[in-house]
């Protein structure tokens, strides 16, 4: 049995505050790193969800594909909108560097 099952309970919630607290702090610092951090988290738990289907039931099997798609489809738009928005400052920064520097 693995240890990251999401019909447990407790973990479902410590997976949940992670996922939630990751993407917040990546909206807010405008950094993307978190965000990528959280993508790949639950990309990684998908994987390892199918590879141990196995050692899953059917039901059990559903149950953490969903949550794992359902963190994916949250993280990706997320990494997405705060990438763009970092790439922006990035760029206003180096024009406004640019033009106090003549």
């Amino acid at each position: 049995m693995i240890i990251v099952d999401y019909t447990n309970p407790v973990v479902l919630i410590f997976m949940l505050v992670f996922f939630i607290t990751m993407g917040v702090l990546s909206y807010v610092k405008k950094n993307a790193w978190f965000a990528m951090t959280s993508a790949i988290v639950a990309l990684t738990m998908l994987i390892v969800h199918v590879a141990l289907k196995d050692a899953l039931g059917k039901e059990v099997l559903k149950i953490n594909a969903a949550v794992d798609f359902i963190m994916l489809a949250i993280n990706l738009p997320l990494l997405l909108i705060v990438d763009e928005i970092e790439t922006r400052r990035g760029i206003i920064k180096k024009v406004f560097e640019n033009k106090y520097k003549k």
